[in-house]
């Protein structure tokens, strides 16, 4: 009898033991964006972020272009950056985020940034 229940009191322990070293890996939202960045080229991120922002605010073509340009240097910047957090696991910080906003606020006319302000309110908002 105890020969039975010190073997079954080693199997599972080894079961524990054999579970609580498997540890899902989390699908963060950072992963995803990240792997969303390396599928997509400099280009592709830029349109979408320049259609977005013209969805938000309508855009002037000359607008649109300064922020295109502007969007493509940064996504050629974001892809190197995401490049290297992957190899160091260091991630840009939140300041360096609102300056690349900031500059693309500086592009748009006041009645643009407050619409663009307000959208991103009403977003927090729902959230």
């Amino acid at each position: 009898m105890r020969k039975i229940l010190s073997l079954a009191l080693l199997l599972t322990s080894i079961n524990v033991a054999t579970f609580a070293q498997q540890t899902p890996k989390k699908d963060t939202r950072q992963d995803r964006k990240r792997t969303e960045l390396v599928d997509k080229t400099a280009e592709e991120i830029a349109k979408k972020r320049t259609d977005h922002i013209d969805k938000e605010v309508t855009l002037t073509e000359k607008q649109r272009k300064e922020v295109y340009a502007y969007y493509l240097k940064e996504a050629k910047a974001k892809i190197a950056e995401e490049q290297k957090a992957s190899e160091t696991g260091v991630t840009p910080s939140k300041e360096v985020k609102k300056q690349r906003n900031d500059e693309v606020h500086k592009l748009l006319t006041p009645e643009q940034q407050k619409m663009l302000s307000d959208s991103k309110g009403k977003k927090k908002n729902k959230k």
